[in-house]
């Protein structure tokens, strides 16, 4: 039994080092996402810790209580020290203000907890000695002392409780599997503080034995904190109530954890709600069916098609797929580790079918790897992160991604006859040329063989190297840059913000969206549409340069050397490819070099056998150009690798340089120009064309 005049609220003393601000970095990155955060981390944590004993799935419970303020360990010496914290924030408004709330929530007749419990788990051992696992729980920072392949790297997810409480402060209880014992001690995270004797204190504090150091015995507590069996119980101390908690962590559990619990590795309840195997079908229909937010009802559903196994990635272990085609699917695959918790959706699949799918790996050094490339919130894969060695964690990726790409262009099947189910059809014909070409091709039009393509407005990229690209326009047989199929070209999606990274991390900004600040004239790298070239901005006189665009005159102007009705320079007739100039010309030039706008452009498959495509172009004034082909990727367009372009018609040859540019070619304003170009690449991509001249 213990002494209770040791047990107390203890903030250990400065000591001359350094303070202890309000903002706690591990704690508000948890707080964007409270409930989410909450329900991964938790959760993470306690399958990581599964017992070695234990056959059967691990089970969570999360269950809110509501206790008499009277109970709540050393109130009165807790409220004391909240005052002093607050003494110290007077001139920080936001912390003066979460303060006086949590000295409302202290002083009031109740309080709320939420406790959240883990069996058939191991426990936490070490509570009787320092530097052991309970140590690294509730007294350190950043450490982390689970194995290489399980979920949390970091330490800091231990957080994303006290971003859930109005006190900030969490309660530990634990029984050890291995070592047979018992252990409590409380935590509160809040401000460096001046105590009763006027010192100056560090901003965390413990519940404990405060002569010894040492977490209390659960025989000494009452009985909402005893455990009879291993495993480690949390309390949310002051718990941030909200009416719909409980529902943000089922749909977090479902979205999250449908893999494990649906492979019977974890059981959650969440109050009265139980997600298990027999409950889950039903339970993802009920929460998350029809909700653009998740993905999770579609990937189960992938669970039914058969498993795609590689057995040896790299060397590095196992791997599967899981994968479905169904139009309503989100065109997704969920990147999981073998914890079960999903860790992102990938997306940017230049396919012109929708499905959901599933990736595991399961190989250990995999894990490893993979492990290590994620950040703090484990949301993503990160090559830089992987410290040991970032060049192999960069081709883990890419093998991991080539090898999903692989299977996902299988459902293509060039012998398939199905026909290609593609919503708002008359959004995607091509004209009257190009359905010529298709036929040449042999593939009747949508047919999963000859995917159609899209005429789409003017789209700007910024450069990354010398030359100054035009206004590019992506004509695309398959589906936008960031993965998602978008018949009308302009439109934002549900959820999306201006210029912003799509939430699955993997797509580009909405190409279509203004950005604060831009200007119209100048490069915009979000792609919004520009005005005519040749209309005039306010405050701009007749004939003077444009403001917001160097060495631009208006476009109705004639040029320098460039008389109406005759050839620019040397230029050839349109169609004919005029003698390349050197290397040095080209970089002494690429500067002076001005964007050409195009009324039109597209291209598309003619032949995936032998990776023919047919570009169309028609710009808005006569000059002679160069054209760029671009092959849309996960984060940017990729230069493609031309093996051979050719006008249509003439059968004259356009000379090809290798990062992806055409010509220099003469076109006229108006008329359409026709390229056939083959690519080195026997594959089936999406295509990008800029323009600008030569």
């Amino acid at each position: 039994m213990a002494d209770n005049s040791l047990v107390n609220w203890n903030f250990p003393l400065n000591n001359g080092g350094s303070k202890d601000g309000f903002n706690n970095p591990g704690m508000y990155h948890f707080k964007t996402s409270k409930w989410d955060s909450l329900a991964r981390e938790t959760i993470q944590n306690s399958t990581d810790a599964k017992s070695l004993n234990n056959d059967g799935p691990v089970r969570v419970e999360f269950k809110m209580h509501t206790l008499p303020a009277s109970e709540f360990p050393r109130r009165d010496e807790f409220e004391r020290i909240l005052e002093q914290c607050k003494a110290a924030c007077l001139n920080n408004t936001k912390a003066l203000r979460f303060f006086e709330k949590s000295l409302q929530t202290i002083a009031g007749a109740e309080i709320k907890m939420l406790k959240i419990s883990d069996y058939g788990t191991k426990g936490v051992d070490g509570s009787t000695i320092e530097d052991g696992d309970w140590d690294s729980l509730v007294k350190s920072t950043g450490v982390s002392n689970k194995p290489s392949g399980d979920g949390g790297s970091y330490g800091i997810g231990k957080h994303a409780p006290f971003a859930c409480s109005d006190l900030q402060c969490v309660f530990y209880g634990t029984l050890s599997e291995k070592e047979n014992v018992t252990a409590f001690q409380g935590v509160s995270m809040l401000v460096s503080h001046r105590n009763e004797q006027g010192e100056l204190t560090r901003g965390t504090g413990w519940y404990h034995n405060s002569q010894e150091n040492l977490p209390l015995r659960l025989s000494d507590l009452p009985t909402l904190y005893n455990r009879n069996e291993p495993g480690t119980d949390l309390y949310i101390a002051g718990f941030s109530y909200e009416p719909d908690w409980s529902e943000e962590v089922i749909n977090s559990v479902l979205e999250n954890f449908f893999l494990a619990i649906a492979d019977n590795r974890l059981v959650v309840k969440v109050e009265d709600t139980l997600i298990d195997t027999i409950s889950l079908p039903d339970l993802l229909e009920k929460h998350l069916k029809g909700d653009a937010k998740y993905y999770a009802y579609h990937y189960y559903k992938a669970l039914s098609s058969p498993t795609i196994i590689k057995n040896d990635l790299l060397n590095m272990g196992q791997v599967r797929l899981h994968l479905l085609e169904g139009k309503e699917f989100p065109k997704r695959v969920a990147m999981v580790r073998k914890t079960g918790m999903k860790i992102f959706d990938k997306g940017s699949f230049q396919v012109p079918i929708k499905f959901a799918g599933i990736f595991v790996a399961e190989g250990g050094r995999l894990n490893e790897i993979l492990r290590g490339m994620e950040p703090p919130d484990h949301r993503n894969w990160v090559p830089d992160l992987y410290e040991v060695d970032p060049k192999l964690a960069k081709k883990v990726k890419d093998a991991i991604f080539k090898w999903i790409n692989e299977n996902v262009n299988k459902l293509l099947s060039l012998e398939s006859s199905e026909a290609l189910d593609v919503d708002l059809m008359n959004q995607f014909l091509p004209d009257e040329d190009e359905e010529k070409a298709s036929d040449a091709a042999g593939g009747p039009d949508g047919e999963k063989t000859d995917p159609l393509p899209v005429t789409v407005k003017d789209i700007v990229r910024k450069p990354s190297d010398p030359v100054s690209y035009a206004m590019q326009e992506v004509a695309t047989a398959s589906e936008w840059p960031d993965g998602e199929d978008r018949p009308d070209e302009g439109g934002p999606k549900p959820g999306d913000k201006p210029g912003s990274e799509r939430p699955d991390g993997e797509g580009h900004p909405d190409e279509g969206e203004p950005k604060p600040d831009d200007k119209p004239g100048s490069e915009r790298p979000d792609g919004q549409d520009r005005p005519d070239e040749g209309e005039p901005k306010p405050g701009d006189k007749p004939g003077s340069e444009r403001p917001d665009s160097e060495d631009r005159p208006d476009e109705g102007e004639p040029k320098p050397d460039y008389k109406p009705g005759s050839r620019p320079g040397n230029a050839p007739n349109p169609g004919q490819a005029p003698a390349d100039n050197t290397a040095g010309s080209r970089s002494q030039k690429a500067s002076q070099r001005k964007p050409v706008k195009l009324k039109e452009s597209r291209a598309f498959c003619t032949n995936p056998d032998t990776a023919s495509y047919q570009v169309s172009v028609i710009p808005d004034k006569d000059g002679v150009v160069m054209l760029k082909i671009g092959i849309v990727g996960e984060d940017e367009a990729d230069a493609a690798e031309i093996q051979s372009a050719v006008m249509k018609g003439s059968g004259a040859k356009v000379p090809v340089r290798a990062d992806g540019i055409l010509g220099p070619i003469a076109m006229k304003a108006g008329e359409k120009s026709l390229l056939q170009i083959e690519l080195k690449d026997k594959y089936r991509y999406a295509l990008e064309v800029s323009i600008h001249e030569a």
